[in-house]
């Protein structure tokens, strides 16, 4: 049977037009396996399709905490954040991220998370069954801004906007197929650490340590005395790991900063004010702006940025938000030093 199009109903395999608001819109999101708590009146905007062990939703809605826990099966779902911010809570891993337009992350059915938001925001969301390959032993995977998210993105607006793409059909197994090797080109944007020689219980403390670098690097006074003392180790020992494999925590937590205060200055207007700039500063874990700007001019950027990286941004929801602007790397250096 041909799924019924227009239709809000949450059993069908294709819903467009979703417009609900209130309990009806808390509604909508408990069926998703979320729960929903909010201080007003909420609303939500989507369209979706399911079926074949693909479920792809373009999602609009206001400020809110959305909790999701751990779900059944081995799937995952990729969170890839379209407009507004968004804190992402990971409680197995006690990590938070902060998504940001062009932000992604990869949570596996296993995982738990918590999504609060302070202002409306728009998201891609891609569900995917059997993901063989994609998922390393259950742990969340973030990415910023991969070409090919956007180029995933704009494939999962083009089949939401579609009429005659139908999760019934024979075509739609070969659609999934096309969007695992995106998913698989985008996560392999993400940077991993290299351990070097490390084997054993060192490479694991050195996994460790990058995982609470990610976490805590955006508190200014986070030191690498914090991230021993955190790890129960000595400074001394801690460095010599780090040192075998090829770096130094020091430059583990201000690469960390770094990347952070990149993504923040890409969405920041060509000539930031100083009191903008101060705030990245302190979002991005610098205790000021020229110890950012002195960290941004010593760390290369991405030696081949996109061609249109000063005008072109990632896709927008297409009906659910319009495009918003990013910057590369080297404008939002230039950014922090206009100032």
């Amino acid at each position: 049977m041909t799924p019924r199009r227009h239709n809000i109903d949450l059993s069908a395999s294709v819903q467009t037009g979703v417009r609900l608001q209130d309990e009806a819109a808390r509604e909508w999101f408990v069926r998703r396996g979320q729960q929903v708590h909010t201080r007003g009146s909420f609303r939500v905007v989507a369209d979706s399709t399911s079926g074949g062990g693909l479920t792809l939703a373009r999602v609009r809605h206001d400020a809110a905490t959305i909790d999701r826990s751990r779900a059944g099966g081995d799937g995952l779902t990729v969170l890839i954040q379209i407009d507004g911010t968004a804190a992402l809570q990971l409680p197995d891993s006690d990590t938070t991220l902060t998504l940001m337009p062009g932000s992604a992350v990869l949570v596996p059915d296993g995982a738990s998370y918590v999504l609060t938001a302070e202002a409306p925001v728009a998201r891609i969301e891609v569900g995917l069954r059997h993901p063989i390959g994609l998922v390393d032993d259950n742990q969340p995977v973030r990415w910023d801004d991969s070409p090919y998210t956007r180029v995933l993105v704009a494939a999962v607006n083009a089949a939401l906007s579609s009429p005659g793409v139908d999760p019934a059909s024979a075509g739609y197994a070969h659609l999934k197929a096309a969007v695992r090797v995106l998913l698989f080109a985008s996560s392999a944007s993400v940077p991993v650490a290299d351990s070097g020689n490390l084997n054993g219980s060192a490479a694991m403390l050195y996994q460790r340590a990058q995982a609470v670098i990610e976490r805590d690097s955006v508190k200014p006074e986070f030191r690498v005395a914090d991230l021993a003392a955190e790890l129960r180790v000595s400074a001394v020992y801690l460095r010599r790991v780090f040192a075998r494999a090829g770096t130094t925590p020091l430059k583990a937590i201000r690469d960390a900063r770094v990347r952070n205060a990149r993504l923040h200055l890409q969405h920041t207007r060509p000539t930031p004010s100083r009191t903008e700039l101060e705030r990245i500063a302190r979002a991005s874990g610098f205790s000021s702006v020229r110890h950012m700007r002195e960290s941004l001019a010593t760390i290369p950027d991405d030696p081949q940025p996109p061609a249109e990286a000063s005008e072109d941004g990632p896709p927008s929801l297409g009906p659910l938000t319009s495009e918003f602007s990013r910057r590369g790397g080297g404008a939002a250096r230039r950014a922090a030093s206009g100032c």
